[in-house]
Order: structure tokens, then C-alpha cells, then sequence
């Protein structure tokens, strides 16, 4: 890679985590750490497959977020591994009414509960919100025509127990998935799913797919 390239690469790099952390102070939120998963959680079995918590990209959940909205029109959104609740707050921006947050750690869902509420009272939301703290592994589905939003927050083992847990709804439902940086992308293939639409950040360190069900 070249200098330019280098230094080009930098400036990006510093120019999202500014973006990142100006839209945490626009929204009214605190989402801009990271977290290891904990050791004594009540779900203790889900850790060792679980991945730090970093909240995903502003820019990157935007984009995908916004064209689900326009395209889809899908009313619920569910996020697995949901943190601090960073795209929670960004899914009542874009109109999502109902909204469901998922993580195993109780201190992050707490944060997250309390990040929503800012949010709403700093823009009068009406969306609703739902959280659980528990394994995705556990979760059910809400809704059979839901978007379901990962930042790789966990391995493939616990995703292929979340898609058999909800088999019905993987098979008949109008489910999307929006995947930032995606890694989970070849279970989602094993269980009939393939890239309906990309971005890519110019030196492909931020990619945003969405995936749908290949009828």
C-alpha cells in the first residue's frame, strides 16, 4: 500500500471515529466503548462463543437501516448482541415501531434501557422496546417478518442454534438480516440466505450486507 494510500486510510479512520462519537452526543447516548463478556453471567455457557462488545460503525448501521426502511419497509427490528443499544436508538430514528435488544450481559442491557429512554425524551419516540438478556442462542423470534441486525457479536455455534431455534420463521418469514463487517455469512447460506445488497468502505474495512431469502 502506498503513502497516500496509508494516510488516506488514516484520515478515514479518524474522520468515523469523530462521526462516531459526534452522533453519540447528538442522540444523547454513551454507546462509544468496548466490553469483554464477563465471567459469573447467568447465561456463563453462551461466553465462550460470545465476542467483545464494540459498538458497530455509525455510518456503515445507517446506510443499511435507511434502505431496509425505503425498500422493506419492515416495522421490527431485532438486534442480537445488542450492547449498549447503539443501533436500538438508530432503529427508533429511522421509524422502526417495534424494537428488540438482545444480549447475554446485564449491565450492557441495562445501559441500553437507559440509552433508549434518553434518546426518547430527547426526540419524543414513540417506538417501543423490548430487551431480554439471554443467549441468542434461547431467543425467539418475535415477529416472522423481522430485520435482524449483527456486528458479529458471537461465533457460528450460537447463530446455527438461533436460526434452528426459530427454524419456521427462517423458512416461511420475510426475515433481513443486516450484518456490519459480516462473518456469520456462510451459515446464513447453509440455512437458504444470500447478499441481496453491499456497501463497502473504499478499503473494505467497513462492509454492510444484507441478507434475504433466496426464494
Amino acid at each position: 500500500m502506498s503513502l497516500i494510500s496509508r494516510i488516506s486510510n488514516r484520515v478515514a479512520y479518524k474522520s468515523e471515529q469523530w462521526t462516531n462519537r459526534f452522533l453519540d452526543t447528538f442522540l444523547g447516548v454513551d454507546t462509544g466503548f468496548i466490553r469483554v463478556p464477563q465471567a459469573g453471567l447467568e447465561n456463563s455457557d453462551a461466553i465462550p462463543h460470545a465476542k467483545r462488545y464494540h459498538a458497530s460503525n455509525y455510518l456503515a448501521a445507517i446506510r443499511a437501516l435507511r434502505f431496509i426502511r425505503k425498500h422493506y419497509g419492515q416495522q421490527t427490528l431485532v438486534d442480537l448482541g445488542c450492547g449498549a443499544g447503539r443501533v436500538l436508538v438508530l432503529a427508533a430514528w429511522f421509524g422502526f415501531t417495534d424494537i428488540v435488544g438482545v444480549d447475554i450481559d446485564p449491565d450492557l442491557v441495562s445501559m441500553a434501557r437507559v440509552n433508549f429512554e434518553k434518546y426518547c425524551r430527547r426526540f419524543r419516540s414513540k417506538s417501543r422496546l423490548n430487551l431480554s438478556v439471554v443467549s441468542a442462542a434461547r431467543f425467539s423470534l418475535p415477529d416472522k417478518s423481522s430485520t435482524i441486525f449483527l456486528f458479529n457479536p458471537f461465533d457460528d455455534c450460537i447463530f446455527e442454534q438461533f436460526l434452528e431455534n426459530n427454524r419456521k420463521f427462517v423458512q416461511e418469514g420475510d426475515l433481513k438480516f443486516v450484518c456490519i463487517n459480516p462473518r456469520l455469512g456462510e451459515v446464513l447460506r447453509r440455512f437458504g440466505f444470500d447478499v441481496c445488497h453491499e456497501w463497502r468502505h473504499a478499503d473494505f474495512s467497513r462492509i454492510a450486507r444484507i441478507y434475504c431469502r433466496q426464494r
